[in-house]
């Protein structure tokens, strides 16, 4: 029976913690290659590093990825849970930190793993519309 547009597709993920029906590349040294799992049209070339414009022919460092393209690694990837913290906030500056706690997967020895970035902006960084609402 073919699939109704729009239907509701169930998630499932197999022993290693991998999406069923997904075609992972896996490197030689048995590991996902994250890097080639991102579709080239959630990928720019980075302007202040190369005036490249086709992203097949560009190292990582010249590559920018774009939101969709770090949603979609999310969600190949699993995760269990975003949660985002200010920690400092005020008029002049603000500090955000975002975690992630990714799905237990093969890679991770069937645990889940925690990774954690810091954002900052200031009054010194910032420009235009976003210097006024910082926090």
């Amino acid at each position: 029976m073919p699939k109704k547009k729009n239907e509701i597709k169930t998630l499932e993920r197999n022993e290693h913690g991998l999406l069923t029906g997904v075609d992972y590349h896996v490197g030689e040294d048995g590991f996902i290659n994250w890097r080639k799992m991102v579709e080239n049209d959630h990928l720019v070339p980075n302007k202040s590093r190369t005036q490249e414009t086709d992203v097949s022919k560009l190292e990582d460092g010249d590559l920018l990825i774009l939101l969709a393209g770090i949603k979609n690694l999310a969600h190949l990837r699993g995760f269990e849970s975003v949660k985002y913290r200010v920690e400092n906030g005020d008029a002049d500056s603000v500090t955000a930190v975002c975690e992630i706690q990714f799905s237990p997967n093969f890679e991770t020895g069937h645990k889940s793993v925690t990774f954690s970035a810091i954002g900052d902006a200031t009054v010194h960084n910032t420009k235009g519309f976003g210097r006024q609402f910082l926090g």
